[in-house]
């Protein structure tokens, strides 16, 4: 090259081995030998070479060779594993080079190295450089000692952070759970320091920016998560302007890898917006972390994968190596136009899925919208679907399942969702099914107030249906809707001696066909309320936003419980931004009727005659009360006052008499104790039947 023969750095930018998007851009395989001297070049855009695995190596693949690289520009490069370069055993010296914008799926962006049989020797005076490399572990520099591989020590000028171990540099075996300390690492200067407050990003932004107001943000999510430092004492948040975040339009690097204790939260769902650019990626993926993190407020649109199944082939692959105890939060979020195998991916955590919209999306050959795995890796785990819309998409069910025997004690909630208007095509297993849930060793089922309607199934099987129940689970299903699906049956119960036989409780629902719409294939435990369970029409609107809303004279109005399982809570409002509890009880399915027609999230329907105060009322050192008075008590003797909790527990109850200028609570239940802080509601009644109904907040 020009820089080995004039000495001239400058030359290396302008010699370039240009990869071209086909294979690595070099390739070391044959037998070299000591005195093997790659020097003086640019070497960028290759994409690894082919290996029955993958592709190794995006820049330079190096496999059981002796040949030095000195005085490179590695950049810009992406493989399977050794983003920027591959070492596979050998003897390999590096002196001079700098590694930087290289990537990689699982490890090593910058370098992957394994079976070493020497060190890998890097150079004492004229250092090598590595950083802003991605990977999912060993961002800059990966090392596997697994089979007998050596560790190595690691001596550089330039690296991104300090105290890089294990997001930026792993050693250790390929489980990526066993950092290695023992071995020398130094470094002269980091490229940038690390970074212990939140952190602002804009499409607009600049990554040569500090990042740490909104004033100054960044661009890139993947660069404030080089230096984003958090722990379970200090978590933190990066911060998502409103926008368009593109690899296309503003460099975004996807996957992002995400990290312990720091959340993405954007500035509005409808505006900050994760654009995938139709391209081979998914949007975010963590094997390694402590969990502990939100991802909230955000649009994620036009994902696609070839049809691989793969890692980065879904939005979210999260899988609890780490065996983590933290929850995750998935808040509103919505996830439109996309075609995946699987949308989100969730192994072994406690995650609740909150406030989400998956609308229009497409699963090739028969993939699922959410596809969660329970392994006994933790106890306890529990993952909880809230308030959730999946509606008109094609083919992509939920599929959750505990996988293994020797569980902990996994459950799954399903409260106040919606799965409507979907294409089910399934000619891959027995049936297409809107949702599987599948357990060994005593798994807990929870519906609650979802509503299953207008679903399309097709397949080779006859017996189609939007909930199948299967194996060695312990199931709830209540004040739930299955109606006016295009298929035989409403629910599946799939059970044998071997793998277990499910045991259903089905009561306060609308089931279409009633008992007749379940179908037993083998084994099944179905326990079902014929007092309480409905089979008649639940009259939906069938118009509007939200067009499972229920008629005036719906049946399902007031006809649901609020003895609802252990751990459950309802939320505050139901799809449509109703007051979840209203009227004289709870309605069944996912929308609570409201004559008033009350527009989303609505602070409060206008109660001119029920007056409390204050709101909200601050309790402390056993201090705190609410004056509650009812304009109509000049005209009638006597009314009732209770006080339910989120639940729909009544805390406390009195009467509201003509005399009485008001009543005073003071915010303690019927046994005295102080209740604790919260919204509760407020419910007026008299001779048992309702009449309105107000929100209180009680602060500490």
């Amino acid at each position: 090259s020009l820089e080995l023969i004039t000495g001239n750095r400058d030359y290396v930018h302008n010699t370039i081995i240009d990869g071209n998007q086909n294979s690595c851009c070099v390739a070391v395989h044959n037998d070299e030998e000591a005195g093997t001297i790659l020097r003086g070049f640019t070497i960028t855009n290759g994409i690894g070479y082919p290996d029955p695995y993958g592709r190794f190596g995006g820049g330079i693949y190096s496999y059981e060779t002796s040949f030095s690289l000195i005085n490179c520009l590695i950049e810009q490069n992406r493989g399977i594993i050794g983003g920027g370069i591959f070492i596979d055993g050998g003897n390999v010296y590096l002196e001079g080079n700098t590694f930087r914008y290289n990537s990689a799926d699982l490890h090593g962006g910058g370098l992957m190295s394994c079976h070493l049989t020497s060190y890998i020797a890097f150079a004492e005076d004229n250092r090598n450089n590595f950083y802003y490399n991605i990977a999912i572990t060993g961002n800059d520099i990966y090392n596997a000692i697994d089979d007998n591989g050596l560790l190595t020590d690691v001596v550089v000028d330039t690296f991104t952070v300090t105290e890089p171990f294990s997001y930026e540099f792993y050693q250790g075996e390929g489980n990526c759970e066993n950092q290695n300390y023992d071995t020398r690492f130094e470094m002269l200067h980091p490229k940038r320091e690390r970074v212990y407050t939140d952190m602002y990003i804009s499409p607009d932004g600049n990554d040569e920016n500090s990042g740490v107001t909104p004033e100054e943000p960044l661009q890139t999510i993947n660069r404030a998560l080089h230096f984003i430092t958090a722990d379970e004492d200090n978590p933190l948040t990066i911060h998502l302007a409103n926008g368009v975040y593109s690899t296309e339009l503003n460099n975004q690097i996807f996957p992002v890898i995400l990290r312990s204790h720091v959340s993405l939260i954007g500035e509005s769902v409808e505006n900050t917006i994760i654009e995938l650019d139709g391209i081979d990626q998914g949007f975010a993926i963590d094997l390694m972390s402590d969990l502990g993190y939100e991802i909230k407020n955000l649009t994620i649109t036009n994902g696609y994968t070839n049809g691989m199944i793969s890692l980065w082939d879904r939005i979210f692959h999260i899988n609890n190596y780490a065996f983590s105890t933290k929850p995750v939060l998935m808040e509103n979020l919505n996830i439109i136009d996309n075609e995946y195998i699987s949308l989100f991916y969730f192994s072994s955590m406690n995650i609740t899925v909150r406030n989400i919209l998956f609308e229009n999306n497409i699963y090739y050959p028969a993939g699922a919208s959410l596809h969660t795995l329970m392994h006994n890796h933790i106890p306890n785990c529990r993952m909880t679907i809230k308030g959730c819309r999946i509606i008109n998409n094609h083919t992509g069910y939920l599929y959750l399942t505990a996988g293994t025997n020797n569980q902990g004690n996994h459950i799954f909630d399903i409260i106040n969702c919606e799965i409507s208007d979907n294409e089910y095509l399934n000619n891959f297993t027995d049936y297409s099914v809107g949702i599987s849930l599948s357990g060994t060793d005593d798994q807990r089922i929870n519906i609650v107030n979802s509503t299953f309607a207008c679903n399309v199934f097709d397949g080779v099987y006859v017996e189609n249906a939007p909930l199948r129940l299967a194996y060695d689970i312990d199931a709830e299903i209540m004040n739930s809707i299955i109606y006016d699906n295009e298929t035989e049956y409403s629910i599946i119960l799939r059970g044998n001696p071997s793998l277990g036989i499910p045991v259903v409780d089905v009561h306060h629902s609308i089931i279409e066909d009633g008992y007749n719409g379940v179908y037993f294939d083998g084994l099944g435990i179905l326990n079902w309320d014929e007092d309480t369970n409905i089979e008649e029409d639940p009259l939906f609107m069938y118009d509007g936003e939200y067009p499972y809303k229920l008629q005036e004279s719906s049946p399902a109005i007031d006809a649901g419980s609020l003895e609802l399982p252990e751990g459950v809570v309802l939320p505050e409002y139901d799809l449509a931004g109703n007051l979840r509890i209203r009227g004289n009880g709870i309605d069944i399915g996912a929308y609570e009727y409201n004559p008033f027609s009350n527009p989303v999230h609505e602070d409060e329907l206008e109660y001119s005659n029920l007056k409390y105060y204050p709101n909200p009322v601050r309790i402390s050192e056993g201090r705190g009360a609410v004056i509650i008075n009812y304009a109509g008590l000049e005209q009638v003797e006597d009314y009732q006052i209770g006080i339910y909790n989120i639940k729909g527990q009544k805390v406390w109850e009195s009467e509201l008499k003509k005399e009485y200028s008001g009543i005073r609570w003071d915010c303690c239940n019927t046994n005295g104790d102080k209740v604790a802080a919260g919204v509760y509601f407020l419910r007026l009644s008299k001779d048992g039947e309702y009449l309105e109904q107000g929100k209180l907040t009680v602060i500490r």
